[in-house]
């Protein structure tokens, strides 16, 4: 094919089905002249490119290199979004071949198409919600940051939980669950305005109700717990910054009070880990009995971040309630804030 596509002068290379008619068609009107041979060429280069990116990601497993000296990364194009972050940017979806299970693959039940914001949200949604495994669970992001985080023994008990978490920041959020949503929990639903309602199964009743807004996008999720991902890819303008997907969590705790956590504010604590994990730094998240009560992050300065939180949630009651954070305290005001507050371990 690189052979042919180098005399694409002379030669005819085709390596898309889809262009079989136009070039028997070229052939007939004698229409393919440079720029039609030259388009073959292109593809056919991006072809073999794409092939060679592949071995070298398999090679690369096999020796067990991990950051490649050249790490060759081909996407391919699967669909064409309305604009990107803002309205003046255009904007693609591409995925990695080489990435068999998706996190974010999915079957669109309903539902107007997915916008590049929906899809940045719905990531953190469905990672989040993949932190708890078989814990029955209810994730709901606004603008990329977690507002209401529940766990229960049923999944219409995990929904109003994180609903009422903060029923205020929900509204026009996305919502991602591990369970299949009953009519009971669509009702609730639909009862508020939601861009994304994403779960791994629906109830025939439950599907029903939740198409009955027009605008409201169903996500059946294809690979909850997918895993095959390596890599978190941020590009800085042709600089490349490339780190493992962080999914390691917390090895040991140590005590360093002489008050001793409870069982239940250990199980609280690792709770809060799992959503301060996807919440802006600085990063703030304070729960109780496996609910988010309140959320700071994004802030410059972590006590802001946790005043905020705080100062947001006026009607809750965070007695006995446990701190979660991204990263150390390097004063003890953030510690007193949340003492004053009835925090009861960090």
């Amino acid at each position: 094919i690189r052979s042919a596509a180098k005399n694409f002068k002379d030669v005819l290379v085709v390596t898309d089905p889809k262009d079989y008619s136009k070039v028997l068609e070229a052939i007939q009107n004698q229409t393919d002249d440079y720029n039609f041979r030259l388009n073959l060429a292109y593809k056919a280069f991006s072809t073999t490119g794409a092939y060679d990116s592949m071995i070298s990601r398999y090679f690369a497993s096999v020796v067990g290199d991990e950051f490649p000296d050249t790490l060759n990364i081909s996407l391919k194009k699967v669909e064409h979004l309305r604009y990107g972050e803002n309205s003046q940017q255009s904007a693609n979806k591409y995925e990695d071949p080489y990435v068999l299970n998706s996190l974010l693959d999915y079957n669109q039940l309903h539902g107007k198409e997915i916008s590049f914001n929906n899809l940045n949200d719905l990531y953190g949604a469905v990672a989040l919600v993949r932190e708890f495994g078989s814990q029955i669970v209810t994730a709901a992001i606004k603008h990329s940051t977690p507002c209401g985080v529940a766990i229960a023994d049923s999944g219409y008990e995990s929904y109003m939980k994180a609903y009422n978490a903060d029923p205020q920041s929900i509204f026009g959020g996305i919502v991602a669950v591990n369970y299949t949503v009953d009519e009971n929990t669509a009702i609730e639903m639909n009862k508020i305005f939601l861009e994304i309602v994403a779960a791994p199964d629906f109830d025939e009743d439950a599907l029903l109700e939740l198409k009955k807004k027009k605008n409201l996008r169903v996500l059946k999720l294809a690979n909850l717990n997918a895993r095959e991902a390596k890599y978190d890819i941020k590009y800085l303008e042709g600089k490349v910054l490339v780190q493992q997907i962080n999914t390691k969590m917390i090895d040991e705790m140590k005590v360093v009070t002489n008050a001793q956590p409870t069982p239940e504010q250990i199980s609280d604590m690792e709770f809060g880990m799992r959503v301060v994990k996807y919440v802006k730094s600085n990063a703030i998240c304070i729960v109780k009995n496996g609910v988010t009560l309140a959320i700071g992050g994004g802030q410059t300065s972590r006590v802001w971040a946790l005043e905020n939180a705080i100062h947001n949630n006026p009607d809750k009651d965070f007695k006995g309630s446990v701190l979660a954070s991204d990263a150390f305290f390097p004063f003890n005001d953030c510690v007193q804030v949340a003492a004053n507050a009835g925090v009861a371990a960090i």
